[in-house]
């Protein structure tokens, strides 16, 4: 079905995004911190799988990449173990919220798990929130983020294990991601798993304004499309199932993830598994896990099984038939730009706000600030001191909208059914000589003549009714005499039948001749009655015309005598015909 465009610019007011932030590193310096100095075993676990794995590693060529030690490090971990021990917290990572004027705090962010950057925190205000704000429709949210980059360590091996589990590159390379740290803010379509996103850097207050336009496609052969595709979810760090709408991104990962189980036989936590329940896949043996019960053959088998897999994972998607999109969906396009933060001569007052505002938050929920956000924020008093550590740790963004209304783009079937008549009338007409007039004559045509075989129909079905009505005996006569016919109400016609009777009369009386020769009444024999000659000027049978019949007239030769003759009374049976009498 061919469709065209309608672009309406403005005709739709602006929806607010999913608004997820995470950290560069899935590590954060804070709790790996306290998991060396408190967690001593979890340590030595830590340190040995990652020393197994760099051995094997090193000893069949790769040599000594951190890129491939991060990658195979964070594949060791349980995701539950990262929350633990390992992963930011939301307390920590959200140090200032500010939604529309009113003030927020980490409560409003709901926490999930990513296999890429670990702990992530989707903005969900709370109703409490949403009331308070009811009034202002313009989207306004303000955040200053931790990001936790300088660890403070002093087990002599704590750095190299923290440096192999944040090397500089994430699973596939996607992310621009710099060992100076930094934040990563998700966006994308209400109640969908993040996908888009823009790097955050420290030291700097990004200013993000969203551009919305929505799309709408029409389901056609060529391209099919879905209203409502269902419901995916994800799990968290504590394997919560969080739901989210499904899209065609959704279902195109988990088939690549069915994909690679089946021919790697392992489980791929490169990719972010959408519905799938960790607990299960997480029994099958990791693509990027070295098991020391394992060969190494197989180890790298399965290695590369799942690199070959995720490279080729566009054309994948390509090929899949079973994965459709859906038939609305909101894009976003961000404007941004960036200033240097804070400024030096505000330096030290910003600090002491975002210290005070942070541990008063902190305390208000029964949460012990940790040692670390202590030591960048207490110790430092100089504004230099401040635009150092800044720089480092801590990120600020403002969000908003571009326009209070956003762009429709719709697409509608440009050639309807109607279109076809129309054109196939314009090409008779124009090859033809025919037009719609024609068309309407045709029909008037065919009534016509439908009306008048119908007429014609019910004409000759009368005449053999009329026809039927006139057999032999109709008329009942023993005697000679007239036969009297009503034909209409207006006129009656009588029928003088004449009966020849020669009378001869002679001295003043009647003779009369012999009934054997000139009698017409004999018994037993039916009288005679003289035929009937019609006019012969028009039709005297006319329907509804009385029937003409030509009068009698006796001789005028010789003397005539009229002779009374008795006879029985005569009976007349007449034909009737749609009610009127013949």
């Amino acid at each position: 079905t061919p469709v065209s465009a309608n672009i309406s610019p403005g005709a739709i007011p602006f929806e607010t995004p999913d608004i997820t932030v995470c950290n560069v590193s899935p590590i954060s310096s804070t709790n790996y911190y306290e998991t060396v100095t408190k967690h001593y075993d979890v340590y030595m676990r830590l340190l040995s799988e990652a020393y197994s794995t760099q051995s094997v590693v090193e000893s069949h060529g790769f040599g000594y990449n951190t890129d491939i030690l991060m990658q195979v490090s964070r594949d060791m971990f349980d995701s539950s173990l990262l929350l633990r021990y390992l992963g930011h917290r939301r307390e920590y990572f959200i140090v200032r919220c500010r939604y529309k004027g009113q003030e927020c705090s980490y409560a409003n962010f709901q926490n999930f798990w990513d296999s890429q950057f670990g702990n992530c925190f989707r903005f969900q205000p709370s109703e409490a929130l949403l009331n308070a704000t009811r009034d202002v429709a313009e989207f306004q949210l303000e955040l200053v983020l931790f990001t936790d980059t300088n660890p403070v360590v002093t087990h002599p091996y704590s750095m190299e294990v923290y440096r192999m589990l944040t090397a500089g590159v994430t699973f596939e390379g996607e992310y621009d991601v710099s060992k100076s740290g930094g934040a990563i803010l998700f966006y994308g379509d209400k109640d969908h798993y993040p996908r888009d996103y823009i790097n955050l850097s420290p030291g700097v207050h990004s200013y993000v304004d969203f551009q919305m336009v929505k799309h709408r496609y029409v389901s056609r052969n060529s391209k099919v499309c879905i209203e409502d595709s269902g419901i995916a979810y994800y799990e968290d760090s504590d394997r919560n199932r969080i739901k989210f709408r499904k899209n065609r991104i959704d279902c195109q990962y988990r088939t690549l993830l069915e994909k690679i189980m089946a021919d790697c036989d392992c489980f791929s936590t490169r990719i972010a598994p959408p519905y799938v329940n960790l607990t299960e896949t997480f029994t099958k043996t990791r693509c990027q896990y070295f098991v020391a019960e394992t060969s190494t053959a197989d180890f790298l088998k399965r290695r590369n099984c799942e690199r070959d897999a995720i490279l080729k994972k566009s054309s994948h998607f390509n090929t899949m038939t079973k994965c459709l999109p859906n038939c609305a969906e909101r894009i976003y396009t961000p404007v941004i730009s960036m200033t240097s933060w804070p400024l030096n001569s505000l330096a030290v007052s910003c600090k002491n706000s975002i210290m005070n505002q942070t541990i008063g938050n902190l305390l208000a929920h029964n949460v012990t600030p940790p040692d670390t956000f202590y030591y960048f924020l207490r110790n430092i008093t100089t504004p230099p001191e401040v635009q150092r550590d800044f720089s480092t740790n801590f990120a600020q963004v403002s969000l908003g909208e571009y326009t209070d209304f956003s762009t429709l783009m719709e697409e509608v079937p440009s050639y309807l059914i109607f279109d076809l008549f129309s054109s196939i009338g314009g090409i008779l007409g124009l090859y033809l000589g025919m037009s719609l007039l024609t068309v309407c004559e045709l029909f008037e045509l065919l009534f016509v003549l439908i009306g008048e075989l119908r007429t014609a129909a019910r004409g000759l079905r009368t005449r053999r009714q009329w026809r039927s009505h006139q057999a032999p005996g109709s008329f009942n006569s023993s005697d000679a005499g007239s036969a009297v016919m009503s034909v209409s109400s207006e006129h009656t016609v009588v029928a003088a039948v004449a009966i020849k009777t020669d009378i001869t009369a002679s001295n003043g009386q009647a003779k009369q001749k012999d009934p054997k020769q000139t009698s017409n009444f004999a018994p037993g024999r039916p009288a005679r009655v003289a035929p009937v000659t019609p006019a012969t000027t028009g039709s005297n049978f006319a329907p509804g015309r009385p029937a003409r019949v030509a009068p009698v007239t006796p001789a005028t030769t010789g003397p005539k005598r009229t002779i009374t003759v008795p006879r029985p009374p005569l009976t007349v049976s007449s034909a009737h015909r749609g009610g009127k009498a013949w």
